[in-house]
């Protein structure tokens, strides 16, 4: 162990430090274990976050595997936990190195004696840059490389080197950054740039890779999110190829890798540095050691989805939340019921409680309660707690005794919410829960967290959504968008198909009709899906939208078809020989006597299906298109208000049916004179 390390579990802690029970007296940090202190028996001042070490090393062993398998180098980002001794464990199990986001995590690890980082961050001006040129001359074991987006930072650098007083066999790795939508070069040129501003530093400064960070252009669309990276990846490259042809002989490294999109990262870059075979492939990956119950958690899903973790038999889903947050709630407002405040120290500045912005408490404690068990079994895809409040859950037994545990049948349910939340509640332990079975009448015993702050099961809050006008008015110009695109190829397609019917050829009026059935008699979520994610496997790619209006457009194109074959075949033959016979060419029969009887036919079918294909466009949400509904899901996973939600998109969707019949209705009037007098 460093000494700093030493040190700082000497140093003394009181009650002074939140989380101490009040009125311990000053005792070593080292000591803390031996106090046996618990949150869930009351023992410490909440709130507390805890870290589960088995779940910890279960996610350490299993990105590392991963890592192994794959034969990249890990320098978790220090920024996530920000504890030494965490960074220093990851060194011993086996990380090249650790990332940092700025000097002052820099002189912390350092001085625990994790010598090997990644500054991956551009640090300023050159102020900055003596500041570190300052820890560098503190630290002269340090191997530090830092990132570059631009010949100003390089001079930074460079300032940075002469302040530390390296000799010029040791100078300041300079890591190039390619980048989009945070730091780093833009083009060749940028990247060009900030080499040469290198090469004018010999002795202080040396190119040592190129760096970049996926996350950055990742949307919310899954597709645009892979061709995006799958770019970045290309530049980054086009960009380590430019090192290397100015350093053929240097050990180069390519780093990058959030927790999020990894696997793309390998999958676009290792292959860059094995043919390069004198270049390590670094991933700065952090969260994932800890994970969630959220953001994480639905990442490593689509991870899976994608079937993008490759380790044996092992899964993304494998990763356990490794961090519980331990609150009380401080006071539940019964008449009228209201907002449960939490002490979840939630406010920066300590000021006073706040609402928690979480779905879901993944437990509730009260007093007598028995304690959860240090180890819980847990099957993959179960949570590790009780979802209170849950309103897709059975309404919960209590104990029938205060005091006995494991009296009552709690059903578990995986929650999104971030890190496990566990709550200590501050009653009598006499008071003992009256038998009789759950109803409303207990409902004041269940607590339902939701993102925006406690609230009881019977509150609406329709006001979080104004915030988000904006998305649904976008959302609601791409629906209708959308609508006329594929109504406008649907038209094409069936009047073009219908005329092709009744006086084309043969083969033609087969493939016609094969189309027409096909379509009619194939679940629409399918052909969407074929559009999307066939096609692009025969070089046809697209984005969501285009591929949306396309499917929706074969779809309305198969029923518009037999709407106007329909209403020309009503049209009696009579008619058509009598223009004949009266000299009409055939442009004029067909514009004077076949079509507006036929459009008067065809008029109300056609403005039904255009209804129904409004509607249908929701389904081009699968695809991640922008369209309403698409937005409203994006709003619930922000506001986790999912009635509230969809019943204002309900609304929106019965307002654009409702004034397209109105309109239709006008236009039929006008045009056709309905009703129809006799």
């Amino acid at each position: 162990m460093s000494p700093f390390l030493d040190a700082l579990l000497d140093s003394s802690l009181d009650d002074s430090i939140r989380g101490v029970p009040p009125g311990t007296a000053s005792l070593r940090l080292r000591d803390v274990g031996a106090q046996g202190w618990r949150p869930a028996a009351g023992d410490m001042a909440l709130p507390v976050l805890t870290l589960d070490e088995e779940a910890f090393a279960a996610n350490r062993d299993l990105i590392f595997a991963y890592a192994r398998r794959h034969g990249v180098a890990l320098a978790p980002h220090a920024k996530t936990p920000m504890a030494p001794q965490i960074a220093a464990g990851l060194m011993e199990a086996g990380a090249w190195g650790a990332t940092v986001a700025n000097l002052q995590q820099a002189a912390v690890l350092l001085r625990a004696g994790v010598t090997r980082l990644i500054l991956g961050n551009e640090i300023g001006g050159l102020a900055s840059g003596k500041r570190l040129g300052a820890l560098l001359a503190a630290h002269p074991d340090a191997d530090l490389r830092a990132f570059a987006d631009s010949p100003a930072a390089v001079e930074t650098l460079a300032a940075a080197a002469r302040a530390a007083g390296r000799p010029p066999e040791n100078p300041l790795a300079v890591l190039v950054e390619v980048g989009a939508g945070r730091g780093g070069a833009r083009d060749r040129a940028a990247v060009e740039a900030i080499l040469t501003a290198v090469l004018l530093h010999p002795g202080l400064l040396v190119l040592d890779g190129v760096a970049t960070y996926e996350g950055a252009v990742a949307t919310s669309d899954p597709a645009e999110t892979a061709a995006n990276i799958a770019t970045l990846m290309q530049r980054t490259a086009e960009a380590f190829a430019l090192v290397r042809s100015l350093a053929p002989e240097r050990p180069l490294l390519l780093t990058a890798g959030g927790s999020a999109f990894f696997d793309m990262v390998v999958a676009g870059l290792a292959p860059v540095a094995e043919t390069d075979g004198n270049a390590t492939l670094v991933l700065r990956s952090g969260a994932i050691f800890f994970h969630d119950h959220g953001v994480y958690e639905r990442a490593l899903g689509a991870l899976d989805a994608r079937r993008g973790f490759a380790c044996g038999g092992a899964a993304a889903a494998d990763f356990r939340p490794a961090l519980r947050l331990w609150a009380e709630v401080l006071t539940r407002p019964r008449f009228p019921p209201g907002p449960a405040p939490v002490g979840g120290g939630a406010d920066p500045a300590g000021a006073g409680p706040r609402h928690l912005r979480l779905r879901h408490a993944r437990r509730l404690l009260r007093p007598g309660s028995a304690p959860p068990a240090a180890n819980p079994p847990r099957r993959r895809g179960a949570a590790r707690g009780w979802a209170a409040g849950d309103p897709a859950e059975r309404p919960a037994r209590l104990p029938r005794r205060a005091g006995r545990p494991g009296t009552g049948r709690r059903r578990h349910r995986r929650v999104r919410n971030l890190p496990s939340l566990h709550l200590h509640r501050p009653l009598a332990g006499a008071v003992r829960p009256r038998r009789r079975r759950a109803g409303p009448q207990r409902l004041p015993h269940l607590l339902r967290l939701t993102r925006d702050g406690p609230a009881s099961m019977q509150t609406l809050n329709f006001q979080q959504l104004w915030r988000y006008q904006d998305q649904l008015i976008d959302g609601t110009l791409h629906t209708l968008l959308l609508t006329l695109v594929a109504a406008a190829i649907g038209t094409a397609i069936g009047v073009a198909a219908a005329a092709a019917v009744r006086s084309g050829p043969r083969p033609v009026r087969w493939a016609i009709r094969g189309y027409v059935e096909l379509i009619r008699n194939t679940p629409s979520l399918i052909q969407l899906f074929v559009v999307f994610f066939v096609l692009p496997g025969f070089g046809l790619r697209m984005g969501a939208f285009e591929a949306a209006s396309i499917a929706l457009g074969l779809y309305f194109g198969a029923y518009c078809t037999e709407i106007v074959r329909a209403g020309l075949d009503a049209i009696p033959g009579s008619q058509v020989e009598a223009g004949q016979c009266l000299g009409l060419t055939r442009w004029q029969v067909f514009r004077h006597i076949v079509l507006p009887p036929a459009l008067r036919s065809v008029y109300p079918a056609f403005t039904s299906q255009f209804v129904l294909l409004l509607l249908g466009t929701s389904l081009a949400s699968q695809i991640s298109a922008e369209e309403l509904f698409h937005t409203g899901g994006f709003i619930e996973t922000r506001t986790y208000r999912s009635f509230e939600v969809y019943a204002v998109i309900c609304g929106i969707y019965f307002a654009l049916v409702m004034t397209f019949k109105l309109l239709f209705a006008a236009v039929g009037h006008l045009a056709f004179r309905w009703p129809v007098r006799r």
